[in-house]
């Protein structure tokens, strides 16, 4: 394997991990929710998956969510930034099939993380390559 190979493969891998850790901390942490109006100033979950939620106090203190929000920053402006144009009125906390508008949007970001970082890999081995050739 190039060194291209293995550096590109090791950050595949650490982003399955960090990815596999955030669901896994997901699961852990979701609660049983059914979909009602929100009461008088009050955070609803943006993170609904069928008959569970994240717990709206989780999406912003957890150290996954910051983490994600942290090494995921490319991917997460693309996926909500198609959200945003593609919700129309939707809020999103709203419910597309099973799942919430948040939902999607975190699995976009899974999704458009590993291509952040096969390309993060690609460029890091060219710019090792170069530097070692001098």
């Amino acid at each position: 394997m190039t060194k291209r190979g293995r550096i590109v493969g090791i950050l595949l891998v650490l982003n399955l991990a960090f990815w596999s850790a955030y669901w896994i901390n997901v699961w852990i942490n979701v609660m049983p929710f059914t979909d009602r109006k929100p009461e008088f100033e009050e955070n609803m979950p943006m993170v609904k998956i069928g008959n569970w939620a994240v717990p709206a106090e989780m999406e912003s203190q957890s150290l996954m969510f910051r983490a994600t929000y942290f090494l995921q920053c490319p991917s997460y402006f693309v996926a909500a930034g198609i959200t945003n144009i593609l919700r129309g009125k939707n809020t999103w906390e709203s419910r597309v099939g099973p799942l919430s508008i948040g939902a999607y949007v975190f699995i976009g970001t899974m999704l458009l993380s590993f291509v952040q970082w096969y390309v993060v890999g690609i460029i890091s081995s060219r710019l090792i390559t170069k530097c070692q050739g001098r």
